[in-house]
């Protein structure tokens, strides 16, 4: 029997076991399935599929030193970190490098500090969309604290800080910004990191104290929870960061670059808690190992000599180590799963990368023009 003499709803459930790159070809075949594959709702059934059927992978950046080149390849989720592919990465900061504020759905969220351009990134089907600037002025100055997906109106959002006076939270499904009452402590001491919809980061305050602010992607409104007293305790003298571990956020405390304590957040019935899960002991030899992150499998991705010592061994976490190289440095892994995102809004970057970066200059073209609502 030929595919395009079955039922609709068999076909549909055929298609959605396809890798994302290989729907970008069978589109081609007639015009019902170009508009099937392209439909919010089909890009929807292939993204729940791809949750429950595979296995994650993990994105893993890094800078080539002389080059001042990014890097960005797929690896397994397991122990033997295996290479998948080399992703095409044409764009070009005009800071050294881009921050990572964010890996969802398949969706890469780079914002580009100098200039204040952001852009979500889709590697599986080569696409991106520019955000436009969220004030009059020209890509302002200001901090993006973070980006995420919305649930409750599947939607993904980026929230960024301009002053006081201009909070913004722009929306992917409405093409727009719109002003929010939104006024943390801007101290930021960690990079974002998003687990359930919800944005969190680790500021610090006047009173010499930390802690943890989350912003909720569904209700746009921010909480904040103090961070453990043992971490408190030695603050400024530490450091913090934040990751996410088997889904769940957890915060590395590192106090002399070789001893991390790695703590995660709990929440039972609207209260939250910290709980100490395990400590990262990297002994007096370890010169040149450093801690990458985690993964969602419960992976520890080390970069540098083995030899590091996890106690106590809590939910069986797995060191990576990865041979570290002179010429290489700001590494970052995220969780990572393709996907058929911006398939709709996105622009091709394999047609003209040309467009996206500039070698000389750096920096991305103008963004298409977006409404900007304030309310």
């Amino acid at each position: 029997m030929e595919l395009n003499c079955l039922p609709a709803d068999l076909l549909c459930e055929i298609l959605i076991r396809i890798p994302a790159k290989s729907l970008l070809q069978i589109r081609c075949v007639c015009k019902y399935w170009y508009s099937l594959i392209n439909s919010s709702n089909f890009i929807s059934l292939h993204l729940n599929h791809t949750h429950v059927s595979q296995n994650p992978k993990i994105l893993f950046r890094r800078m080539l030193m002389f080059e001042f080149k990014e890097t960005y390849t797929l690896h397994h989720d397991n122990q033997h970190f295996n290479s998948i592919e080399s992703l095409y990465f044409p764009f070009k900061s005009k800071s050294e490098f881009f921050v990572i504020l964010g890996c969802v759905n398949g969706l890469v969220c780079l914002w580009d500090y100098k200039s204040g351009i952001v852009l979500l990134w889709n590697p599986s089907i080569r696409k991106c969309y520019i955000l436009p600037d969220s004030s009059g002025s020209k890509y302002p100055p200001g901090r993006v604290f973070g980006f995420g997906f919305d649930v409750l109106t599947n939607d993904y959002k980026v929230v960024s800080k301009i002053d006081d006076d201009h909070n913004y939270v722009f929306s992917l499904r409405e093409k727009c910004w719109r002003k929010i009452d939104f006024v943390p402590n801007w101290n930021t001491r960690s990079r974002p990191r998003t687990v359930g919809g919800i944005i969190h980061r680790v500021t610090a305050l006047d009173d010499h104290r930390m802690k943890l602010v989350s912003f909720d992607l569904s209700s746009e409104s921010c909480s904040e929870f103090a961070c453990p007293d043992e971490v408190n305790n030695l603050f400024p003298y530490s450091e913090v960061e934040l990751s996410i571990f088997r889904d769940s956020l957890v915060l590395i405390h590192t106090l002399d670059y070789r001893k991390s304590d790695i703590w995660r957040l709990l929440e039972n019935a609207g209260i939250k808690s910290w709980v100490k899960l395990f400590t990262l002991d990297l002994g007096t030899t370890s010169l040149r190992q450093f801690l990458v992150g985690f993964t969602k499998n419960g992976l520890v991705v080390m970069m540098g000599r083995p030899g590091a010592v996890v106690e106590p061994i809590v939910d069986n976490p797995v060191m990576v180590n990865l041979e570290i190289s002179h010429r290489e440095y700001h590494w970052h892994v995220e969780s990572y799963q393709e996907s058929l995102v911006l398939l709709q809004e996105g622009v091709d970057i394999a047609l003209s990368p040309q467009n996206f970066a500039d070698d000389k200059k750096g920096g991305i073209v103008d963004a298409p023009p977006v409404t900007i609502i304030i309310d």
